[in-house]
């Protein structure tokens, strides 16, 4: 993941953390379905299980299928996660009176 915004840090407790991952484990098994789904029609049993992204990517285009980009769906992760602490630092940083 590319970060523009260089040393932002973010302190989040150990459930809201494991909220992200729940999240982003569901984003994996959406974006999974679907691109599976875009795929000519094939048996299951014949999908291999990868470890790298590239790979996975060259059998789903392989197969006829479309991959997706998650960058706007992990900013809306994070987004869901954090808002309350970037409202609370735009508060600080324009000092509203």
């Amino acid at each position: 993941m590319k970060n523009n915004n260089n040393n932002d840090r973010f302190n989040v407790t150990a459930e809201q953390l494991c909220n992200i991952i729940d999240d982003a484990f569901e984003l994996g098994k959406t974006y999974a379905t679907d691109e599976l789904e875009s795929c000519r029609p094939m048996n299951t049993r014949h999908v291999p299980v990868y470890t790298n992204a590239d790979e996975w990517n060259a059998f789903i285009e392989k197969n006829d299928g479309h991959t997706f980009h998650s960058g706007d769906a992990k900013a809306d992760i994070l987004w869901k996660h954090l808002q309350h602490i970037l409202r609370d630092r735009f508060a600080q940083t324009v000092a509203f009176d």
